[in-house]
């Protein structure tokens, strides 16, 4: 499901450093959510209900939806 609306704004968490930042989702397809923060691309996998991961650079990042 692509978004044709206005821009959804979920809170993107790193659990390394508890830094949290917004980033727009702009895909939702099954399991895979992939969310552009400040210009980088993150593919989130559903890990539990209503929780997502993604992992880059050695970094772990969540998100709740």
């Amino acid at each position: 499901m692509k978004w044709d609306e206005e821009d959804h704004i979920v809170e993107v968490i790193c659990t390394d450093n508890d830094v949290k930042v917004d980033g727009n989702v702009l895909n939702w397809h099954g399991d895979t959510v992939t969310v552009n923060v400040n210009g980088i691309v993150l593919k989130f996998k559903k890990y539990k209900t209503n929780l997502y991961v993604a992992r880059m650079s050695g970094m772990e990042f969540t998100i709740r939806m």
